[in-house]
């Protein structure tokens, strides 16, 4: 007989196994990669867009957050270069023939940066605290029986039904189940963590509001044997501090990594790529389509809770100079209806006839069907590309007749206010590429937007405990239909990122999320 366990891993292994092609054409930043001599040593500047609003990943799933936070937190699994979920703090695990148990073995001797040593209550301390306050954990514990230490080493996770999920909930970076000492669950709470200690290849030095957060090596980081795999493997780093400067105006990040002020500019106007393509000194690199850009709407509360309200807006919006204007270079994005990118086996066009539609009759006439009369609708943004993406729209759809007011604000601001209902009818933001459509926050109705529709739920809690993948595929197909029918968020389409990085950056590997060990500088 086959066992539950050999299902899941052959299923999570082909859905997995697609993800990572790429339709972009992708400038190969480490093509000398291990074989070149690593120099350790050094300091690296990494110019960001915006100062993250915190280090705790577990409370947010912002990428400003992971992009510095995953170096210093680690997480019991990770995923690999196939997209696959691979042991980090783990060392092994084995799994019941019903599905229901999940025995994990810890590797041994970890430190953490304050000197103590991982072991059962720490992880089951930190997992507990992810259930509270992570939109992914509590997901995950609507289904978990109970998680028991077996020894110093050893943890064991029961379920109330298979869950096709766990592992790959356990691994993601974003709202993750970071790894941290037990004290320090049981001084912060549910509470955004204050102290940042973890096992990671780097440790927490500073951060002074309104300059830069500072990192330093972990000395005594514990790596795993054999290569580097995609988010995990062999973890070195090489460089001995990494400071993450906060620098709001993209032209200056662009013109440091060029006068040699900085390494990496996290965000750069993509109107530059031609430019930089051809320029010594640094490496121009467009990242894999990694997110697609979106429209929040409040499904809760205002004038939006009215689905007739967010089909007009849906029928009178003209996709391409939104994006043009929001992304620039059209080797940045593109347009596609799919909630999940082609790159992977979840792409499916269903809905393709509501999108783009460009239709402002329609948009008139399902605008008099909602009864609108007049009405503000409050839009807020923040970063300068997801304002310009609803300056565009806003141009578009007060020609059908909506009143408008749109107010830019600074991204920790209008991530606070995004969490309240009373405050705001759309907002503007992007979800990036998971390795499971489940794992993506707009399919989560207790974030922001508030989507709540019955068969979505029926439909997600079936792909939660299905494991064959053309059984899932269909659900997932019925859930895009359905979101384009309700129109909880307005889908613009793909992005990539474009990356500019010091020519002495060497080694650098070019995932959709990115990070800085087993990252060298060349002087």
């Amino acid at each position: 007989m086959i066992s539950y366990r050999g299902v899941l891993l052959r299923s999570m292994c082909f859905v997995f196994a697609m993800i990572l092609m790429m339709t972009f054409i992708i400038p190969d930043c480490s093509a000398a990669g291990e074989k070149e001599v690593s120099k350790p040593g050094g300091v690296m500047k990494i110019a960001m867009d915006a100062e993250p609003v915190g280090l705790d990943c577990m409370v947010s799933s912002a990428t400003r957050i992971t992009s510095v936070a995953w170096h210093i937190f680690e997480t019991l699994f990770t995923f690999g270069d196939k997209m696959d979920v691979i042991p980090m703090l783990a060392k092994d695990y084995s799994i019941s023939k019903d599905g229901l148990k999940y025995t994990i073995n810890l590797r041994e001797g970890i430190p953490f940066h304050n000197g103590g040593e991982m072991g059962a209550d720490d992880v089951i301390a930190s997992i507990n605290r992810w259930g509270k306050v992570s939109s992914t954990g509590k997901s995950t514990f609507k289904n978990l029986e109970s998680i028991t230490k077996k020894s110093q080493y050893q943890i064991e996770i029961k379920l109330k039904v298979p869950d096709a999920l766990l592992l790959s909930s356990l691994a993601i970076e974003a709202a993750g189940a970071n790894i941290v000492p037990k004290e320090i669950i049981e001084s912060s709470g549910v509470e955004p963590m204050k102290e940042y200690i973890g096992t990671g290849p780097y440790q927490f030095v500073e951060w002074k509001p309104n300059q830069h957060i500072k990192l330093k090596k972990f000395e005594d980081y514990k790596p795993l044997k054999g290569e580097a795999n995609g988010y995990g493997g062999r973890k070195i780093a090489h460089i001995n501090e990494i400071i993450f400067l906060f620098v709001p105006d993209k032209t200056v990040e662009a013109a440091g990594v060029e006068a040699g002020d900085f390494d990496y500019a996290y965000a750069v106007d993509s109107e530059e790529y031609e430019r930089l393509k051809i320029t010594p000194g640094v490496q121009a690199v467009v990242s894999p389509p990694r997110a697609w850009l979106a429209f929040v709407i409040n499904n809760k509360e205002g004038i939006m809770a009215n689905k007739k309200m967010r089909q007009a807006v849906l029928a009178a919006l003209d996709m391409e100079p939104i994006l043009l204007i929001s992304r620039g270079h059209r080797d940045i994005w593109r347009m596609d209806p799919s909630l999940n990118q082609k790159e992977t086996i979840w792409w499916s066009n269903k809905g393709k006839e509501l999108y783009n539609q460009n239709n402002p009759e329609k948009a008139r006439k399902l605008l008099e069907e909602a009864g609108y009369k007049g009405e503000t609708i409050r839009w807020q943004a923040s970063y300068e590309g997801y304002y310009n993406a609803a300056l565009v729209a806003k141009s578009q759809l007060e020609k059908v007749g909506l009143k408008i007011e749109l107010n830019k604000y600074e991204p920790a601001t209008e991530s606070s206010r995004r969490k309240d209902p009373k405050l705001w009818d759309m907002s503007v933001t992007g979800y990036t590429k998971k390795a499971d459509p489940l794992l993506g926050s707009f399919m989560k109705s207790s974030v922001a937007g508030w989507w709540q529709n019955d068969e979505v739920e029926e439909l997600k809690a079936q792909m939660r405990i299905e494991t064959d993948f053309e059984k899932r595929y269909a659900m997932m197909e019925r859930i895009q239909e359905l979101f384009y029918e309700d129109v909880p968020y307005i889908k613009l389409g793909d992005y990539a990122t474009f990356r500019l990085l010091s020519s002495r950056v060497k080694n650098f590997k070019n995932l959709s999320n990115i990070f800085f060990w087993n990252v060298w500088l060349e002087e």
